[in-house]
């Protein structure tokens, strides 16, 4: 997965004119001539005053019928202000709505802020709606946050689920082995959806992106190869992980099933990279450049992306070979780096920062910066899983449950965006992954990534700041180019 900065407020100009017309009157009178004595004279000429014409009868205008318009659908009535006494529902007051956040932290080994970040999108989502007055009449709350040090998910959701005290739980953490005890407790579950497979089937879960594809093709791969002016491609995994390995042999796939439309193809696969890079990569790039490599798409960590970037440098190929990050949009990485990363590409799956013509990531940028707390990819998803969890409150009604919420968000909740921040999401049927050949069922309509090109330690957009998802329709998995797209 992959994504800080600054709104731009529209201007809008009225322009209104007056016409005034106005017309003139002709008066014309007749009297008495009178002499230069003042007395009148014998026979004065009186013009007579015409009879007055007797006006032409019209016929009586019908009176107008009013067109007839469509009656008005009545607003269903906004409940969020409406306050119902609850006993019984977890983590709920009179007073509060808490829930729990899971995440790593301790241990992380990506490089990347992963808890903290998360949080603090969390965090900031609800700072907005408690400002306005919360929900139901409660504030929301954070009333839990669980480190679970890289290994220790399972014991960090059974810790939720025994203390019982909050009403939801929001996740992001590098092993996803609790989640099926959260969905087994009816616990709903918010979570950094990078970890499709533990995630299927799971009608509690809601993970943002959605479930995917893993072993899917994808043309936004292909497409930033063409952007690159590739034409010899090498893809990179670690062999640690399923996710990571068939992600990378997916990527080369892709590369070659839309070789004859961009003009690049794959010479060079290693998806058994040790994890972290402990002895380096000096050999498998020395391969690279013997086999005419111009372009790496990668499935590693910050970490590992740096290094290899190190490594290109030091081969005296840097400006030579461009790359993919798939974990890159991270602004004080990118920052800290520099011009090592000049050309690079990355790609993800919610709105960038970047996105100045879309009012919820201003609303994004507003409210996490001013909670003061660090800003990354996982920030923009803790953001938006908070929305969502707020959604399906508010689909549940004043009278809510965490039984209400689910059921609530897996039937009414079928085409969720974020107000533009991910591509739509129906939670009546994406919960399980969908498949290469049938992409629609189980999955998004279109598949969409918003882009970004890496310069100066900047990102420069490669969609528009009102439309930046670049989209293709799933129905087919045809080469084209990709449609600007906005969800908002």
């Amino acid at each position: 997965m992959s994504v800080s900065f600054r709104l731009v407020m529209p201007v809008v100009l009225a322009v209104a004119l007056i016409a005034a017309a106005c017309g003139n009157d002709d008066d014309s009178s007749a009297g008495t001539d009178v002499s230069a004595t003042g007395e009148a004279t014998a026979e004065a000429e009186v013009q007579a005053t015409p009879e007055p014409e007797e006006p032409e009868a019209t016929a009586e205008a019908e009176p107008e019928e009013p067109e007839a318009t469509a009656e008005a659908e009545p607003e269903e009535p906004d409940e969020s202000d409406m306050f119902v006494p609850l006993d019984g529902v977890p983590g709920v007051s009179d007073e509060e709505i808490g829930v729990a956040v899971i995440g790593t932290n301790s241990n992380n080994p990506l490089g990347n802020c992963v808890l903290d970040c998360y949080q603090t999108g969390v965090q900031a989502y609800f700072d907005m709606v408690n400002s306005e007055g919360g929900l139901y009449g409660r504030q929301l709350v954070i009333n839990r946050s669980i480190d679970d040090e890289l290994f220790n998910n399972q014991a960090a959701s059974l810790e939720v689920i025994a203390e019982d005290d909050s009403l939801a739980a929001f996740t992001a953490t590098l092993f996803a082995s609790g989640w099926a005890d959260l969905d087994e407790a009816g616990i709903p579950n918010y979570h950094w959806g990078i970890h499709p497979t533990d995630a299927a089937g799971l009608q509690t879960n809601f993970p943002l992106p959605a479930a995917s594809c893993p072993t899917c093709t994808s043309r936004f791969i292909a497409y930033l190869a063409q952007q690159a002016g590739a034409t010899r491609v090498a893809a990179l995994g670690y062999g640690i992980t399923e996710n990571s390995r068939t992600c990378a042999n997916t990527y080369a796939d892709s590369i070659d099933l839309y070789s004859g439309d961009i003009g690049a193809e794959t010479v060079y696969l290693n998806n058994e990279l040790e994890f972290g890079l402990p002895n380096g990569i000096g050999p498998q790039v020395t391969a690279m450049v013997e086999a005419g490599v111009d372009f790496i798409v990668s499935c590693i960590d910050l970490n590992g992306m740096t290094t290899l970037a190190q490594e290109l440098e030091r081969q005296g190929v840097r400006d030579q070979i461009a790359m993919h990050h798939a974990n890159g949009y991270d602004h004080a990485w990118a920052a800290r780096l520099g011009s090592l990363l000049d050309g690079d590409l990355v790609a993800f799956q919610h709105a960038p920062f970047e996105a100045t013509g879309v009012a919820a990531v201003a609303d994004f940028l507003e409210w996490t910066e001013a909670n003061g707390g660090p800003i990354g990819e996982p920030t923009m998803y803790g953001w938006v899983n908070a929305d969502l969890f707020v959604a399906g409150l508010k689909a549940a009604g004043p009278e809510f449950s965490r039984e209400a919420i689910i059921e609530a968000s897996n039937t009414e909740l079928t085409e969720y965006s974020a107000n533009g921040l991910v591509n739509e999401t129906d939670w009546s049927r994406q919960h399980l992954p969908p498949v290469p050949e049938d992409r629609i069922t189980n999955g998004h309509r279109k598949e969409c990534v918003a882009a970004v090109r890496i310069q100066g330690g900047a990102y420069e957009l490669l969609g528009t700041a009102d439309a930046p998802f670049l989209c293709w329709d799933n129905s087919n998995t045809d080469w084209a180019d990709p449609e600007p797209t906005s969800f908002s």
